[in-house]
């Protein structure tokens, strides 16, 4: 990320990962995409034209310019999703970012939750494996499975697990040129 940097968030939360990322781009915007209201936690008006809050209702991204984004990252969003809908995400976002430019993503990682043993892993009940794909708050989802759907949405996997955490993947992307 450079200080004049275009940076393209999904699911900001109350704005921790966005006010740290703007303060790396002093000279550029970060732009989040939510499907609630953000802006109770980060006023735009406050960073002088850098932020932008988008309130959407589904994964549609069409409003946004092609090409515009120099980064694209989520933290605690695609752990949540179920495949169809983190493949939709990845799909509607990749034309948005320049190409070349790189995305990164935590996500849910249930062979490392068997690692670890599911106990040891806060806040993840076991007998969430037997909930169904669409019903579950962690859908099953793994670093090969994640890397597939990045592959299939038109990425490039740079690496399909960074190995920062015990529990989740974080995934790196680059548009291909």
């Amino acid at each position: 990320i450079a200080p004049n940097s275009r940076v393209l968030e999904l699911g900001p939360g109350g704005g921790s990962w966005t006010r740290a990322i703007l303060s790396l781009v002093p000279n550029g915007e970060v732009h989040t995409v939510d499907i609630h209201d953000v802006t109770r936690f980060m006023d735009p008006s406050d960073w002088q034209g850098r932020l932008h809050c988008h309130r959407i209702e589904k994964n549609d991204y069409r409003f946004l310019a092609d090409d515009y984004f120099d980064f694209f990252f989520s933290f605690g969003v695609l752990c949540h999703l179920a495949r169809d809908e983190r493949l939709e995400i990845l799909t509607q976002a990749l034309p948005k970012v320049r190409r070349g430019a790189h995305s990164i993503h935590e996500y849910g990682d249930w062979k490392k939750l068997d690692a670890i043993g599911w106990g040891n892993a806060t806040s993840i009940p076991e007998d969430l494996k037997q909930v169904p794909e669409n019903d579950s708050w962690w859908p099953h989802n793994d670093a090969d499975e994640m890397a597939q759907e990045a592959c299939d949405a038109g990425w490039l996997v740079v690496t399909p697990d960074l190995g920062f955490f015990k529990r989740d993947g974080v995934i790196v992307l680059r548009r291909p040129e």
